[in-house]
């Protein structure tokens, strides 16, 4: 008859085998939903690729590459969007595969070819570098991932591209305007002013940076960032709680309305208000009674990015300028990732910035003619610029 211990040890090796096919059934189980995660990620790679055809000298000594897809395309791609492209060549030339990021997407007409630009993640490397001495047409095959499965794995990118800019005009702009806020609609710039008994809220002439119409708050209110929402503009002010709402047309006060945090920066993906308290926090709120529905934290290789200032809503991105840097963050608001850094250094001339010239701070979007417009606190210029 076997002993009370020999009893117990058996019991004992029951249980651990019993834990261990509790554990291999979880560790097969993972194993299943990974591999089914990957491969069907591997066939939306697939799925969602749109070939085409370049020359060669289009790459050139160019970090990125420009050229028209099919609009069936469209519903693949958005500005910030990370993205793989395949270079395939003669039977000679070795097929690559490179990092890019969506740096500029144009489907204004909905109908039309869509027309984007990759810009390549890999410093210092050019197009040219992987084409090497290839000539004649080459192949590029898009591979994109949708945006509903970077939400489902939240994954952090492993580095961030720095854009630069172009300048494409240049516009006076009123050198006392302490710019808080900044919009643009119908052909006319809106702009918010802060500092308190200078704080207002504007149209403006582009061409020419004369103010045409303006209502000023009352002392108390240090003005922030502003939006053009319907037939409103709505404008925060700083430490107050408080946030106005104004006829576009006539700038006539409507109503006020109460918050809870700081007013630093707000805008609109057309439903919701996406606004900025200077924390690492986007906020959204309904567009009529300005509760809050949301929000998101800002992050950038999984590090919280504070100090978001005006905000801009940008073909499905969020632009925020970062209070006290020449850097706009282009921000995804679902996932709340920096998907790429637009550096704005150099803007001002070194005589310019030794006038009494503040931090850059303003961006408003042409959606019409996709435009993009920025400046700063007490600058005398605005510029537009093109993303490169």
């Amino acid at each position: 008859m076997a002993s009370p211990f020999s009893r117990t040890v058996r019991a004992a090796q029951g249980d651990e085998s019993g834990v261990f096919v509790v554990w291999f059934g979880v560790m097969v189980l993972f194993s299943g939903l990974w591999l089914t995660w990957f491969f069907w990620a591997r066939v939306a790679l697939v799925e969602s690729s749109q070939p085409m055809r370049v020359s060669v000298a289009q790459l050139r000594q160019e970090r990125a590459l420009t050229a028209q897809f099919p609009q069936s395309a469209a519903e693949h791609m958005r500005l910030g969007q990370r993205a793989r492209l395949r270079l395939a060549g003669p039977s000679d030339f070795q097929t690559r595969v490179l990092p890019v990021v969506v740096t500029k997407f144009d489907n204004d007409s909905g109908i039309g070819p869509v027309q984007a630009t990759f810009s390549l993640l890999n410093e210092p490397f050019t197009f040219a570098d992987y084409a090497g001495a290839l000539t004649g047409q080459i192949d590029v095959d898009v591979q994109t991932v949708s945006p509903a499965r970077w939400l489902m794995h939240r994954v952090e990118p492993t580095s961030i591209p720095v854009v630069g800019y172009r300048v494409v005009r240049e516009y006076p702009h009123d050198p006392n305007a302490f710019t808080q806020g900044l919009a643009y609609a119908a052909g006319v710039l809106y702009e918010g002013t802060g500092l308190q008994g200078r704080s207002s809220v504007r149209k403006v002439d582009l061409a020419t940076g004369q103010v045409q119409q303006m209502t000023a708050l009352p002392t108390p209110y240090f003005g922030e960032g502003i939006t053009i929402f319907g037939d409103s503009v709505v404008q925060l002010t700083w430490r107050s709680h408080v946030g106005f709402v104004y006829d576009k047309e006539s700038l006539t006060l409507q109503r006020d309305f109460a918050y809870p945090t700081e007013g630093w920066g707000i805008t609109h993906d057309g439903e919701r208000l996406i606004v900025s308290d200077g924390t690492d926090t986007l906020y959204f709120w309904d567009a009529n009674t300005f509760a809050e529905i949301g929000r998101v934290q800002v992050t950038a290789m999984g590090q919280p990015v504070s100090n978001l200032n005006e905000l801009e809503y940008v073909n499905g991105l969020v632009y925020a300028n970062i209070w006290q840097t020449d850097r706009i963050a282009l921000i995804d608001p679902v996932t709340g990732q920096v998907t790429a850094w637009l550096d704005l250094t150099g803007l001002l001339t070194p005589t310019e910035q030794s006038q009494p010239a503040d931090v850059l701070n303003g961006i408003a979007y042409d959606a019409v003619n996709q435009r993009l417009f920025v400046t700063g606190k007490l600058w005398p210029k605005l510029f537009e610029i093109d993303i490169q």
